[in-house]
């Protein structure tokens, strides 16, 4: 990842509303030491754009229609390989959305009420 301010902390954006993903892309476009590099609304997506834009780290929706089609560890071992970290978010903060986020290999799960004010610090504590 990043360590200096010349080169910007890549990110996408996976989150199945489509309101939620601008205004998280919004949030981040607004920093000049963070680009978003895509953005997308399912699990697969994530993996694939993952794999091909080789992000610093991704914003991770935990509750996606193809949830159940998506082993979590399949996530965590996919992004590991990668070299790429994860954040977690989610409207509920109960104990199995903190087990699926630990599930997934997040770094953090982040109440999707509190993002403006959490997103970019996470962001910047992995980078």
């Amino acid at each position: 990842m990043p360590t200096g301010s010349a080169t910007p902390i890549r990110v996408i954006v996976a989150d199945d509303t489509a309101i939620v993903r601008r205004s998280i892309c919004d949030l981040l476009k607004a920093r000049k030491d963070i680009v978003v590099v895509g953005e997308c609304a399912d699990f697969a997506r994530a993996l694939q754009m993952a794999q091909e834009l080789r992000p610093h780290v991704v914003i991770l929706d935990l509750h996606m229609p193809d949830q159940t089609q998506v082993v979590s560890a399949h996530i965590k071992e996919r992004f590991q390989a990668l070299g790429i970290a994860s954040i977690a978010i989610s409207i509920w903060s109960d104990p199995e959305t903190a087990a699926l986020a630990e599930g997934v290999g997040a770094a953090a799960l982040l109440n999707k009420m509190e993002i403006g004010e959490e997103l970019i610090p996470a962001i910047i504590r992995l980078a």
